[in-house]
């Protein structure tokens, strides 16, 4: 969450900012919706095996960072810091 709390500011239109971080926070929002039970369900096939979500945890988050990478590298190739404009 560190490296990516300024990052809406950033790299979104200031003139349509709102709507996208509105959208953001939807699509954020369905994703707890979706991965509480999906948890739950797992939890239940292993036998209440609390264990597993420190697994799952390390699958997101690691998702997370190669998703993170692709980004940076797609950003850095736009201008990065210095030149980026929103498209």
């Amino acid at each position: 969450m560190t490296g990516t709390a300024a990052l809406q500011q950033r790299i979104l239109p200031r003139d349509r900012f709102a709507q996208f971080a509105s959208a953001g926070g939807i699509l954020g929002s369905l994703g707890f919706m979706v991965m509480q039970p999906a948890v739950g369900l797992i939890l239940d096939l292993t036998g209440q095996n609390y264990r597993i979500t420190f697994l799952m945890n390390a699958v997101l988050a690691l998702l997370a960072l190669a998703l993170f990478v692709c980004f940076f590298k797609k950003w850095k190739a736009r201008g990065g810091d210095a030149s980026y404009t929103a498209p």
